[in-house]
């Protein structure tokens, strides 16, 4: 099952995405994608993380990563239905 943390930050810092990432990794969120997408022309940008491992504890990510200078919002969506899962997908 996909999970995904999308993060709005202030601007597309690298140094604000490498803390993002560390933070995520050292408290168990197994990245298997990311991406960003630009939110409005102010510069905000929503940076998408995905994982496959559905028990990551989103309550403690989010109060970590809400700690993080220049993270404005942080949001969970759940498994993308419309995705085949590749498990279980048939050629």
């Amino acid at each position: 099952m996909v999970t995904e943390v999308s993060i709005l930050i202030e601007n597309n810092n690298p140094r604000l995405f490498s803390n993002l990432t560390i933070a995520l990794l050292h408290n168990g969120f197994k990245i298997a994608k990311y991406k960003r997408k630009e939110a409005d022309p102010s510069g905000q940008i929503w940076v998408i993380f995905s994982t496959l491992d559905d028990r990551i504890d989103f309550a403690k990510i989010k109060q970590i990563l809400s700690r993080i200078n220049g993270v404005l919002d942080i949001k969970k969506s759940g498994p993308d239905d419309s995705a085949p899962n590749p498990i279980t997908s048939t050629q």
